[in-house]
């Protein structure tokens, strides 16, 4: 429990000083991503706060938008790959985990962890700036 909590505490301090609703967001965002990459026994559907609270902050902040679409995108994989048969009995199509010589979500945690990453850093410029002001 200390990792999650130590991340989402940073996230609340660079983001103490937020004003505005898109910085407001992407602080909650960083908070519930937190929560999903380093807790335990964290499930997939778990990852739908991000995306909501994503998409408040890239309808102003245009330089979030690409991490918007690509933790949307991230997310539709997680649950497709991780639903191993498709989306229930003969609904849907299952993604072969074996496409690849190591399993496909492997992959996929290996990317959220770099984007984890990003996020962060993203974060911290963002946060370190003016916050514009609403007119």
């Amino acid at each position: 429990m200390l990792a999650p909590l130590a991340a989402m505490a940073w996230g609340l301090w660079i983001g103490r000083r937020a004003v505005d609703l898109p910085r407001l967001a992407l602080v909650g965002a960083w908070m519930c991503y937190a929560y999903f990459m380093l807790s335990v026994q964290v499930h997939e559907s778990h990852f739908y706060m991000i995306v909501p609270l994503l998409s408040l902050a890239a309808v102003s902040l245009p330089a979030w938008r690409q991490l918007f679409w690509l933790l949307s995108a991230m997310f539709s994989l997680n649950l497709n790959l991780s639903l191993f048969y498709g989306f229930g009995d003969r609904a849907g199509f299952a993604t072969p985990r074996t496409l690849t010589v190591i399993d496909a979500t492997a992959w996929l945690s290996i990317a959220n962890v770099a984007v984890f990453i990003w996020f962060g850093r993203r974060l911290r410029r963002c946060l370190d700036g003016p916050s514009p002001a609403f007119t």
